[in-house]
């Protein structure tokens, strides 16, 4: 497995190139900014995308700062795991952190130890609960998104 192999830039690199595709693929219109990515569905509605990649149980997250000023905000997660070749998918929409339910976190660091951050439990116990959001349910070659 390459993935196991590659420095963490460079399975940064290739799971962003990966989903830059895949969104392109499926029918949505995507666009860089700098390191911000745009994209938008073909009904118009538009998403800042966040990239987000894994090994094996670690804990994926954005800064909340990072989606402060966006009004709509999606996390695409690749999780590599065991002996796969490829990843498993997942996108997160900004509503399915509303109530923080796990396995989605909501993390309000007191006295500043740490930033505040939205993440993601990937515990063999909370897999299960992700399977709503992986990406064959997700989003269906049309441009638009299938949320749960």
């Amino acid at each position: 497995m390459k993935w196991t192999i590659w420095s963490k830039q460079e399975l940064t690199e290739y799971v962003r190139m990966m989903f830059i595709e895949e969104f392109s693929s499926a029918g949505f219109t995507i666009k860089e900014e700098g390191k911000q990515l745009h994209l938008w569905e073909s009904n118009g509605t538009h998403w800042n995308l966040f990239i987000r990649s894994s090994r094996r149980r670690n804990y994926p997250f954005i800064q909340k700062k990072q989606t402060a000023s966006s009004p709509r905000w999606l996390m695409a997660l690749a999780h590599f795991h065991s002996s796969q070749e490829e990843p498993d998918k997942f996108l997160f929409p900004d509503h399915a952190w509303n109530g923080a339910v796990y396995p989605l976190k909501s993390r309000d660091y007191e006295q500043g130890r740490s930033q505040p951050e939205w993440g993601i439990d990937l515990s063999a116990r909370s897999y299960g609960e992700l399977q709503p959001y992986r990406w064959e349910q997700v989003v269906r070659n049309n441009g638009i998104f299938y949320w749960p």
